[in-house]
């Protein structure tokens, strides 16, 4: 199926692409790196049947199961005296066992896929506001504010420095520093800066 664009929550973009897999629907952003998985209850097969299914307690029920993937449905529980239990199927666990294995392989590559694009979602959340004017009309109302001196050392100030990130994206003109480039790598080096 192709894929249809929705707006990604992280880049507020309309570059979230979801694709329909077997097991479950994946959204991706191509702005942001965003990826993120809804798992299906069963591959969305509609070849459903009634088979004879023993719970862990020898307990014989009738269940529903997929035919394709194996899945044993979470559908009430049918009573005996509404099938033909001779011609009725044993669970197919054979069946299950395999969508399992498989689910677990594809589970462990989406988890590595979402693992491995936190780190860009979160540098390319963090660098895109320092593109945006609202970022440049702050940078400047603090530069002012400072004299556009380093509060530190006195020199041309460079840098506005968050002092903290409670209000990303949203800061109060206290929440920064006017600061050179030399103590601003300081700062995030955490040593001191030479002052000389």
């Amino acid at each position: 199926m192709k894929p249809f664009p929705e707006m990604c929550p992280i880049s507020k973009t309309q570059t979230l692409e979801s694709q329909i897999e077997k097991y479950a629907t994946t959204s991706s952003c191509f702005n942001c790196g965003l990826f993120k998985v809804n798992y299906f209850q069963c591959c969305n097969n509609d070849q459903i049947e009634m088979v004879i299914y023993y719970q862990k307690d020898d307990r014989k029920t009738i269940r529903d199961q997929c035919t394709k993937c194996g899945k044993l449905l979470n559908t009430p529980a049918t009573s005996f005296s509404k099938v033909n239990q001779e011609e009725t199927l044993l669970y197919n666990e054979t069946l299950a066992d395999n969508r399992k294995e498989e689910l677990q392989e594809i589970k462990a590559y989406y988890d590595s896929l979402i693992k491995g694009n936190y780190g860009r979602i979160r540098y390319n959340t963090y660098e895109s506001y320092y593109f945006t004017r609202e970022w440049k009309e702050l940078r400047q109302r603090v530069f002012q504010r400072d004299n556009y001196k380093c509060v530190k050392c006195g020199s041309n100030a460079e840098q506005a420095h968050h002092k903290h990130y409670n209000n990303f994206r949203n800061e109060h003109l206290d929440d920064l520093i006017s600061l050179c480039t030399t103590c601003h790598s300081a700062i995030h080096e955490k040593k001191p800066a030479n002052n000389e």
